[in-house]
């Protein structure tokens, strides 16, 4: 009895829900109809978005390459350290420099072939004079000229002839005396010749096993000072060096550095340019051998707010073969293949691409190095 209440007033809802729906005539409104012309007229007034340049991308690759430059130079700058002992002199020095502390970057060393293209031809005679015809182009800038050597024990002289109009001419001439834990060298140098003027510099180097220091001053009229020096192990170093211009009382450069040095890894942080610019280096040794590495090199400008790296390998296939690879922050992926025909000859061969750009034509350039 209950089930069939419940249906009756089920129906007695529906049946005046329909009666009250034809009472009020209540119904949906009717869309409104639009003519094709008011149609045409209001979808005219929709803004149209802009259509999106065929060429962003050829664009977007101009504005790279605009700051491909001023890159170039900040890499070019990473992780190199100010070398504030330099091991490879030509001149005899006490046999504890060997030994002392220094800051070096074997990183920027593996990761910085490449980068311009050399020629040169050099022809040397028994008695220490070496001529040495030379052109390059660096950073889309080309230079040419004639350079002849002299060195003999404690003296080193040096004239350039410049490929270019007047063919501008500067001579050096360094005449160093080696004594225990010291070095004095004393540099004339003519910026130009044919202009007569010419400066003096005195170089004094103090050489420790744990420490040493070189200050730079001219012996003339001048207003630059140089002063650098590095505190520490044969594993852990720091430095620094600075100029000093005594005319306006300011210091044109300051750098400073670490650098470590392990059996299996090498590193380095660097900061330059006053405090400008940081760069950092690492690089690690897969074997004892260290025919095997991986390097990484990094560094920011502080002022332009920009950033550059650059990573890569190395690998000494035999005594005669190395190959080389490099990945920097504008796109190119640098190999190189050295081969060594002689003991002091090589052929090398450098291919370069970028990976986002593959409708580019990769470039490969031969390098040959011959001692006859």
């Amino acid at each position: 009895m209950a089930d069939g209440r419940e249906v009756k007033k089920r129906e007695i809802v529906v049946g005046l829900t329909n009666n009250l729906h034809k009472l009020f005539k209540i119904r949906k409104p009717p869309k409104p109809k639009l003519k094709t012309a008011e149609v045409e007229k209001e979808l005219s007034k929709i803004p149209t978005p802009p259509k999106p340049k065929s060429n962003a991308a050829e664009v977007e690759k101009e504005k790279r390459v605009l700051k491909a430059a001023e890159v170039e130079k900040e890499l070019s700058k990473i992780p190199k350290p100010p070398l504030i002992i330099k091991k490879a002199q030509e001149a005899k020095k006490p046999e504890v420099l060997d030994s002392s502390p220094t800051l070096e970057s074997p990183a920027y060393d593996l990761l910085s072939f490449g980068r311009d293209q050399y020629f040169s031809i050099s022809t040397g005679s028994d008695n220490g004079l070496t001529l040495i015809p030379y052109a390059t182009t660096l950073d889309e800038q080309s230079k040419a000229g004639v350079t002849a050597e002299y060195k003999r024990e404690d003296i080193h002289a040096t004239i350039k002839v410049d490929a270019k109009p007047g063919f501008p001419l500067s001579a050096n001439l360094a005449m160093s005396r080696t004594l225990p834990f010291m070095r004095n060298t004393v540099l004339l140098r003519f910026p130009d010749f044919f202009s007569g003027e010419f400066q003096i510099w005195h170089e004094a180097r103090y050489i420790h096993e744990q420490a040493a220091l070189a200050m730079t001053f001219p012996a003339l009229r001048s207003p630059l000072i140089q002063l650098s020096a590095t505190v520490g192990t044969p594993h852990l170093g720091f430095g620094m060096q600075t100029a000093y211009n005594t005319s306006s009382r300011q210091f044109t450069m300051l750098d400073a550095g670490i650098s470590l040095t392990n059996l299996n890894c090498d590193g380095s942080i660097i900061l330059e340019n006053r405090g400008d610019f940081l760069s950092a280096s690492y690089i690690h040794y897969f074997d004892h051998e260290r025919k095997v590495a991986a390097a990484a090199v990094i560094g920011r400008t502080f002022s332009r707010k920009e950033n550059a790296f650059a990573v890569g390998g190395a690998w000494i296939v035999d005594d005669l073969t190395t190959i080389k690879t490099r990945y920097d922050s504008f796109g190119k992926v640098v190999t190189a293949l050295q081969h060594k025909i002689k003991p002091k000859s090589s052929l090398t061969i450098i291919g370069e691409f970028e990976p986002k750009a593959l409708d580019k034509t990769p470039s490969i350039r031969l390098g040959l190095s011959l001692v006859l």
